[in-house]
């Protein structure tokens, strides 16, 4: 009884240059067409059997790509808005309640406030 054998597919042994198989004339299932193949020179992977698309109309594709972008450049708009305020709204709260603590004296919590106005308006 005799096995076949395909070569691994990555091998460390360089192998002789080997000729590409004939282009088929006529539209197969690539399995039918890889089935046609000696084991080891199969390909696997995507097949483009449908050349009777239309041709894209390049004009559409780069509208459509501009208006992606354009919605793109919108939406991170308005997260980096979300994140602004979110920030400033987490350091005003600290702000609050480190007045509603009543720690410190009435002049080191008007330079807190003062600080706190100075690090908001840079």
């Amino acid at each position: 009884m005799s096995t076949l054998s395909s070569p691994p597919l990555f091998s460390n042994k360089s192998s002789p240059p080997q000729s590409s198989p004939p282009i088929q004339s006529t539209k197969a299932s690539p399995s039918a067409a890889n089935e046609a193949l000696p084991l080891g020179k199969r390909y696997i992977g995507p097949a483009i059997l449908d050349d009777d698309e239309e041709p894209l109309d390049e004009g559409l594709i780069k509208s459509k790509m501009a208006a992606d972008y354009e919605e793109f450049k919108h939406s991170l708009r308005m997260q980096m808005i979300y994140d602004f305020h979110t920030e400033a709204a987490e350091i005003e709260i600290r702000l609050v309640e480190m007045l509603l603590a009543d720690e410190g004296t009435k002049e080191s919590r008007a330079k807190a406030v003062q600080e706190h106005e100075m690090h908001m308006m840079t």
